[in-house]
């Protein structure tokens, strides 16, 4: 590919049909003249990392100017590129993943692929969970609701399942820079290399101060939209439960008290019968007495009736909660069975309308609003509740909303609502090569129309764009998922500064 020189008016329309290639070689003198060819690429938005450069270079005073050349490179993550020196017969290329910033190849090796050799080198990704949006808090000191804008309580959820998991190792914000709103960050991110773990991300801040262009995204990953139905199970009643500690004790010492004056009284008569034992026996119903009750027998035997009523009254009304409470019932795995039940449907905002669409007419669906989704879920424990499938495994495998162990909620075998995961990737990221090659595959399987349909619904769900270089045609970043990949199989087009 030759560019024409500019004609001063910024004007890129005659090179609109070349912004695809496969194949780039650039002849200059020096390095500084490859970096302005470097930059002219950029500023007329035809650089595609992932085409081949062959950079033929005439002058070239040491190892530590070629280093140069491919920090620069790597820096606009382009990783399939060769420098060839006049008058030598080495071909130069790098791989920033092994930290070698200048390799020696064969001629035969000098686009090989980097992304699969390794060399036992695993690559790192790493997805950042969902993200709570419109969340109301309480706060103790003025006694009220304080509204935020987000909350990263599922990120440090995160980090603990992954933490529990062997591959992963001691995963912390540390390790894991988050695209949050934190400027330091973003300060952090402005100079990062992908060395080691590359940073995965479900949105895209529009205000960031770092250098970044988003490129088209790719729907990867399933996630269903499950649904957290009131969990089942027989309650065993408690004695302890009905009645306050104090009555129970007053139970205990009376007939600890009718023991001893039973006891006494024996002693004092010379009667050879245990009047200990003799009254606890009475009490249990094992020593009943006879027919002419003397005084003494009598008050074991008022004891022991009050006692069993207190016991009966106890356990009519454990079971009759029991036998009355919706916990009573087998667990809900159903629609059906919702319907049947006739239990609501509580979700996010966004959720809201798909979920009428799918779910049962006759069941209601609800907006949580600004309440405290896991407060909710503790205070109201009669409804059901929908949320994305990483969500809701995490409440309730964790037991987040439970009480002494038990889980208040279980999660439903039909989830109605199938969804997908997408990604935003950092700008101009190696990895795309190998996301290609699955874009391509799926396009061939004829998965066009159905990433199109899951695209639509979760841009519904979301609302979410990606900026372009013109704020004012902003688009939806699922308006054509695959639509810039070629029939020929060139990478996708780039979108953004």
């Amino acid at each position: 590919m030759i560019l024409p020189k500019s004609n001063g008016t910024g004007d890129s329309t005659k090179l609109q049909n070349i912004a695809y290639y496969n194949f780039v070689m650039i002849i200059v003198k020096n390095i500084y003249e490859f970096l302005n060819q470097l930059d002219r690429l950029a500023s007329l938005h035809l650089w595609n990392p992932r085409s081949k450069h062959l950079v033929l270079i005439q002058d070239v005073t040491n190892v530590t100017v070629l280093k140069l050349i491919f920090v620069e490179c790597w820096k606009r993550k382009t990783l399939n590129i060769a420098v060839i020196v006049q008058g030598h017969d080495k071909v130069y290329t790098y791989n920033p993943y092994l930290e070698n910033y200048l390799e020696t190849v064969s001629p035969s090796q000098t686009y090989y692929d980097k992304i699969k050799d390794m060399n036992g080198h695993e690559i790192c990704t790493e997805y950042i969970p969902y993200i709570g949006e419109q969340v109301a808090q309480y706060v103790k000191e003025t006694k009220s609701y304080k509204f935020y804008g987000k909350d990263y309580g599922y990120l440090e959820s995160f980090f603990t399942a992954a933490n529990a998991r062997p591959h992963y190792k001691n995963l912390s914000n540390e390790t894991i820079s988050l695209y949050t709103y934190f400027p330091y960050r973003y300060n952090f991110w402005k100079v990062r290399r992908f060395e080691d773990v590359e940073l995965w991300f479900t949105f895209f801040v529009t205000d960031s101060v770092f250098e970044s262009r988003t490129e088209q995204i790719y729907p990867l990953q399933s996630n269903n939209v499950c649904i957290m139905a009131p969990k089942s199970g027989p309650k065993i009643p408690n004695v302890f439960n009905p009645y306050r500690p104090v009555i129970w004790m007053c139970i205990v010492l009376s007939m600890l008290a009718c023991g001893i004056v039973n006891y006494a009284y024996n002693k004092y008569n010379k009667i050879p019968e245990n009047g200990f034992f003799n009254a606890f026996g009475i009490f249990i119903g094992y020593n009943l007495p006879k027919r002419y009750l003397t005084y003494r027998e009598r008050m074991v035997l008022f004891n022991w009736s009050m006692c069993s009523l207190l016991l009966m009254g106890a356990y009519q009304g454990s079971l009759y909660r029991f036998l009355t409470i919706l916990d009573y019932y087998p667990e809900i795995d159903t629609l059906d069975e919702l319907y049947r039940r006739n239990v609501s449907v509580y979700s996010y905002d966004s959720f809201v309308d798909i979920l009428r669409k799918y779910i049962p007419k006759d069941v209601g669906v609800f907006s949580l609003g600004d309440n405290n989704y896991q407060l909710y879920m503790k205070e109201n424990r009669q409804n059901a509740y929908a949320s994305p499938y990483s969500i809701a495994t995490y409440m309730c495998k964790a037991k987040i909303v439970s009480e002494n162990g038990t889980p208040f909620y279980h999660l439903m075998k039909e989830c109605p609502i199938p969804m997908f995961v997408t990604y935003f990737l950092p700008y101009g990221s190696p990895y795309l090569d190998a996301l290609n090659r699955v874009t391509i595959a799926c396009r061939e399987a004829g998965l066009d129309l159905f990433w199109s349909e899951q695209a639509n619904l979760y841009a519904l769900l979301t609302g979410s764009t990606i900026m372009t270089t013109d704020h004012s045609k902003s688009r939806s970043f699922f308006a054509s998922p695959i639509s810039v990949v070629e029939q020929n199989g060139l990478s996708p087009r780039f979108v953004g500064r």
